[in-house]
């Protein structure tokens, strides 16, 4: 589920920089996520659900951490589907401002990676071993919580 605390976050546009960064690492045919700055929850039930549908997940990320305020990734996930999922039922959780090279199963999709999800659903996932692999260009996260809030 995704929720938003701000009426601004579904509508993520990134700055002239970022652009020009996105297109420089990712290309021209880089995917933005307009719901970048949503937050995004994952309920029990989904999660329960995941856990049903899918098992011997494994991530492999390669980043790029560059000096500034952004970094580069390249992530393959390989999972296990142990059966179909419905519509809308099945998904990973991914945050990033853009992602390119988006492959499921070695087939190219465009419409499965927004509000910070990647949609896993037939045809482009099936039963037995599945592989999404993507490109990725994402924010550092500056938002630190120190001990010393809770110990004072």
């Amino acid at each position: 589920m995704v929720e938003n605390k701000d009426s601004t976050a579904a509508h993520f546009t990134p700055s002239e920089a970022e652009r020009s960064l996105i297109q420089t690492h990712l290309g021209l045919d880089a995917i933005v996520d307009k719901g970048y700055k949503a937050t995004v929850l994952l309920k029990k039930e989904q999660a329960e659900k995941r856990k049903e549908l899918i098992s011997d997940i494994e991530y492999d990320y390669q980043l790029a951490l560059n000096k500034g305020d952004h970094y580069l990734g390249k992530a393959v996930i390989n999972f296990y589907l142990n059966k179909e999922p419905a519509k809308d039922e099945l998904f990973l959780n991914f945050q990033a401002i853009a992602v390119a090279g988006l492959t499921i199963n070695d087939t190219e999709v465009k419409d499965c990676f927004g509000e910070q999800k990647i949609k896993l659903e037939m045809p482009h996932v099936a039963l037995g071993w599945n592989t999404v692999q993507l490109n990725y260009f994402n924010a550092y996260n500056k938002n630190r919580v120190g001990l010393h809030s809770y110990m004072d």
